[in-house]
């Protein structure tokens, strides 16, 4: 059965996908990523997709988030999205809201550099709904950090769960909103200078 959703779900996607017209690759901060880390790029991106042109959240957010996703999975510390730490990839701007930001500077990157950023600069990015975004993936690393950082051994790890579940599939599905969206709630960017409590909270959820 869930071989057969797969092929559904796989034809769907190469119909919508396959054709070399359409724009269908994130702007990965370095080539040498693995699957993992590129597959919970995307996810990253997903969290971040609402009412914004696609493009622009795989070009430059893309480019930020895989840089992320290398970085927590190397250090090992949700530090990296505390605002108020030098080390973080979100930071204050001068009009109190907040830019994701990388480490890595613009450089050579082509579709960086089209979109004006110059080649010794950092890049920035800010989602439509960032304050929900941003703790929607506070809470993601948290929870997959019982999983190496790692979304592919999360997802397994819920197969497994649930495989003997009727409804498995929706089970999955439901394990995938309670890692991301649980209780995130309409938290306004003054909050992302409450990193401390806001964690504590998502502790408890875990």
């Amino acid at each position: 059965m869930l071989n057969k959703i797969f092929k559904i779900i796989s034809f769907y996607d190469n119909a919508r996908w396959s054709s070399k017209s359409n724009y269908n690759l994130i702007n990965f901060y370095q080539e040498k990523l693995s699957d993992d880390s590129k597959l919970l790029t995307h996810w990253l991106c997903y969290i971040t997709d609402r009412q914004m042109d696609f493009k622009r959240i795989w070009d430059i957010g893309g480019f930020i988030f895989s840089e992320l996703v290398d970085s927590i999975k190397k250090e090992n510390s949700i530090e990296l999205l505390n605002p108020d730490k030098d080390i973080s990839f979100i930071k204050k701007m001068i009009d109190n809201g907040y830019d994701f930001i990388s480490r890595s500077k613009v450089n050579e990157n082509k579709i960086l550099l089209s979109y004006g950023f110059k080649s010794e600069e950092q890049v920035t990015f800010t989602s439509r709904y960032y304050p929900s975004d941003y703790f929607s993936i506070l809470y993601t690393f948290d929870v997959l950090k019982h999983f190496d950082y790692s979304l592919t051994k999360y997802i397994v790890n819920q197969l497994y769960k649930h495989k003997d579940s009727n409804d498995y599939i929706k089970r999955l599905l439901f394990s995938l909103y309670l890692l991301t969206y649980y209780e995130i709630g309409q938290p306004q960017k003054d909050d992302l200078g409450k990193f401390k409590k806001k964690f504590r909270k998502s502790k408890k959820k875990n």
